[in-house]
């Protein structure tokens, strides 16, 4: 479909008009997210949760975009932490009534908290994975806002510490 809109600045004289396509400016398709997993339920500080996802382009003839995201909650942090963040997303083209694989990955620092305690300061915080449950969502918006996100938990058996750098 076409949109006929006047150059600019239009001419005083006549307008000038040009077809623009916003066929692909307009989202004409949905994405259907299936098959949810992690490399593992259980991990450990320092280890990092490999995601994949089968995402659906449900269109009639439309290839399209889809940017897959991931997001983490930290239900049972000890200290005041985002209410979700977004730890990786991936934009992936997908052909009408094709499905792709999408991998995708969490880092600790995505699920870490920063503590003030003790020796800890502003300027030398002390940042640490707690143990506990994370909740997952992957899909194509924050969880609590866009329909069709799949979720999942993943539980952190110890606690470690973070350096700054978030490194091990």
């Amino acid at each position: 479909s076409c949109l006929t809109l006047p150059l600019y600045p239009p001419n005083h004289s006549r307008f000038e008009f040009s077809e623009l396509d916003v066929s692909r400016a307009v989202g004409y398709t949905t994405f259907t997210y299936t098959n949810l997993k992690f490399n593992a339920t259980t991990i450990g500080p320092c280890d990092s949760i490999r995601v994949t996802v089968d995402v659906f382009n449900s269109a009639d003839g439309v290839d399209a975009d889809e940017v897959v995201q991931l997001y983490v909650k930290t239900p049972g942090a000890s200290v005041k932490a985002p209410r979700v963040r977004l730890a990786d997303f991936a934009r992936v083209a997908i052909a009408a009534g094709e499905t792709a694989n999408v991998e995708l990955v969490v880092a600790p620092k995505y699920f870490s908290v920063v503590k003030n305690e003790g020796n800890s300061s502003f300027w030398h915080p002390q940042i640490v994975v707690e143990a506990g449950d994370l909740e997952l969502s992957v899909g194509g918006g924050q969880p609590d806002f866009t329909g069709g996100v799949l979720k999942g938990k993943v539980t952190v058996k110890d606690s470690g510490p973070l350096t700054t750098h978030y490194a091990c």
